[in-house]
């Protein structure tokens, strides 16, 4: 059997290709997968989110495209974080959690970027925002260490509270 080939910008030009001389196809995509890869460990998110269009419009679905995408959640995730633009880090966490909830660094990652923003919150006394966002992690990933030592603190925080607002009417 032969491989029939035509060349980019020679299309009326047709090679048959012995198949014994064939050691592999690489398909167009696959290129693209790879350099999507090479991408990922440069840290350049952007061009990366592009490619990944490009082979899904190319093959809806495609089981190897799956990995490359969390990978890239994670990595934007990463550098949002790294730019203190946490809520954008947390959305891209959260959306890698909704594709794959048994993601090994996802609970990790989410619960990091969470802590960063707790402390700015309990900085700025914004006992709301700091019990939205236990809560939050606390749903999301029931058993994280971040939440139940979070949890613990805004307890401390409150008894605190509670003991100056007690002395202040004894005064």
């Amino acid at each position: 059997g032969s491989l029939l080939v035509t060349l980019p910008g020679d299309a009326l030009t047709e090679y048959r290709l012995p198949l014994l001389q064939v050691g592999k196809v690489i398909l167009f995509e696959e290129l693209i997968l790879q350099r999507i890869d090479e991408l990922l460990a440069a840290g350049e998110t952007v061009k990366v989110y592009d490619l990944l269009i490009c082979v899904e419009r190319g093959i809806p679905g495609w089981k190897e495209t799956a990995p490359r995408f969390e990978k890239y959640l994670l990595v934007e995730a990463r550098l949002q974080a790294k730019k203190k633009s946490y809520s954008a880090a947390l959305s891209l966490l959260t959306e890698l959690q909704k594709r794959n909830s048994s993601h090994p660094e996802v609970a990790g990652e989410y619960g990091q970027v969470t802590e960063l923003m707790l402390v700015e919150a309990l900085a700025e006394q914004n006992y709301a925002k700091v019990k939205f966002l236990v809560q939050r992690l606390a749903r999301l990933f029931p058993d994280h260490p971040v939440a139940a030592r979070w949890k613990a603190r805004l307890s401390e925080v409150a008894g605190e509270k509670l003991g100056r607002g007690q002395q202040l009417m004894q005064q």
